[in-house]
């Protein structure tokens, strides 16, 4: 992972995904499994976001998720091109 082309984390475990939309788009709240209200249900259709979680393989069972470093970063607007 790399931040303004400098080196944050290297040979870390990681995680990308693009899905329909799963989190409240003022709020930011993730509403599954309890509250589905949403028309896909637990997802958006008609909106994308993207998430990545950069982890470290050392525990830390001070943190949550009990990882020694766990980033997640999400873009709620997404712009196909």
């Amino acid at each position: 992972m790399f931040k303004n082309g400098g080196l944050l984390y290297k040979d870390y475990q990681a995680h990308f995904m693009v899905m329909e939309r799963s989190r409240d788009p003022k709020t930011h709240e993730v509403r599954y499994p309890v509250k589905r209200t949403l028309p896909g249900g637990e997802t958006d259709p008609a909106g994308m976001e993207i998430d990545l979680w950069v982890r470290s393989k050392e525990s830390n069972n001070k943190n949550f998720p009990p990882l020694e470093t766990f980033v997640h970063l999400f873009w709620d607007e997404v712009t196909w091109r």
